[in-house]
């Protein structure tokens, strides 16, 4: 009889763990090819991204792309990232100054290397 009454705890349980583990997503880093009507294309890395974030990137603008990594971004052949809040978006290619200002239009702060 004790195994009946614990049973529906068990399963609640186990569904809550589920349900948490199925919903948990990983931080990580979004590689893509960033351009819109202004500006680009430029290969950019993304900081503190999941994976579903990581495919609206790829799906903005003209953007192209996108694939999610755990781990940091490359930091050997940046040219400057913009940081905005927790993220930081590195740029591989392209003119840091006009960097610069796409950054400072969008309220980050241009980190030139």
């Amino acid at each position: 009889m004790p195994m009946i009454k614990t049973m529906p705890t068990i399963k609640a349980t186990l569904f809550v763990s589920l349900f948490f583990v199925a919903n948990l997503s990983l931080a990580g880093t979004c590689n893509y090819t960033q351009e819109n009507m202004f500006s680009g294309p430029y290969k950019v890395c993304k900081t503190n991204v999941d994976t579903a974030s990581c495919e609206t990137l790829g799906a903005t603008d003209q953007n192209a792309n996108a694939q999610f990594a755990e781990g940091e971004c490359d930091t050997s052949a940046y040219i400057g990232f913009c940081e905005s809040g927790e993220s930081k978006v590195y740029f591989y290619d392209g003119k840091a100054d006009d960097h610069e200002v796409s950054c400072t239009f969008a309220e980050g702060t241009w980190n030139p290397k």
